[in-house]
């Protein structure tokens, strides 16, 4: 189950408040009921790299060498003039969590219910939810409500100032806005044209020209042309 950390354990070490973790295994003591380690997996390996060597005496037969000791945390407080003292591990489930709490989460599958009860339209909302996943694949949408759906005026107007009074002006002429005239050549050292390719035929600038010439494509004799084909032209291989 998804857990999240609930305090600044270790902010060099990346135990942050908000990080979120797998609960792996509870380590109980010997002669008491009472947990005195929760081992905790975090998939960014970086993330407690420190404690898992500080603790690295700690681990025993069933503890993989990823996972991370979370021990509990003593915080004191007053009330009514009274002094208390809680004792509590810096976890909290997070399997589902508000929109709120998950703003800065990087996620491969979520999914998102838009459901809102709310009078009030909360800006943005609904763009804090969805760009979480990493991917549409791993994205599942549940009781969308449009009405629920606002931008704010700011925001509107801003982008309305952009789009009319601050025009990106160019240091040089694209391809796209010279005469035909003219033979047009590209030369691209792409670096692997297995990484870049969907970006080259979908640049306007390159595929303006009448000829592209590619530098470090690192093709091999098992690669298909057909998988490299650019509409409008023709293969060349030298």
């Amino acid at each position: 189950m998804k857990y999240d950390l609930t305090a600044n354990i270790e902010v060099t070490d990346g135990l942050t408040n908000g990080s979120t973790c797998e609960l792996k295994l509870i380590e109980c003591k010997t002669s008491s009921l009472r947990p005195s380690i929760i081992w905790v997996k975090f998939e960014d390996a970086r993330i407690g790299a420190n404690n898992r060597r500080k603790y690295s005496h700690l681990y025993g037969k069933d503890v993989e060498k990823i996972w991370t000791p979370m021990f509990d945390i003593k915080r004191s407080f007053t009330y009514k003039y009274k002094t208390f003292e809680r004792i509590q591990f810096p976890l909290r489930p997070a399997a589902g969590k508000t929109i709120h709490k998950s703003q800065g989460d990087t996620l491969h599958e979520v999914v998102v219910s838009l459901k809102s009860k709310r009078k009030g339209k909360i800006p943005h909302i609904h763009y804090v939810a969805l760009s979480r996943v990493t991917s549409l694949t791993g994205l599942q949408i549940l009781d969308l409500n449009q009405e629920a759906i606002a931008v704010a005026d700011c925001v509107r107007q801003e982008l309305h100032r952009l789009r009319t009074d601050a025009t990106l002006q160019l240091c040089f002429k694209p391809l796209y806005n010279l005469s035909s005239n003219y033979f047009k050549v590209v030369f691209n050292n792409s670096r692997s044209l297995h990484a870049h390719f969907n970006d080259l035929k979908s640049d306007p600038n390159i595929l303006d020209a009448d000829v592209i010439g590619i530098a470090e494509s690192r093709l091999i004799s098992t690669d298909e042309n057909d998988d490299f084909h650019v509409p409008g032209f023709e293969h060349q291989f030298d």
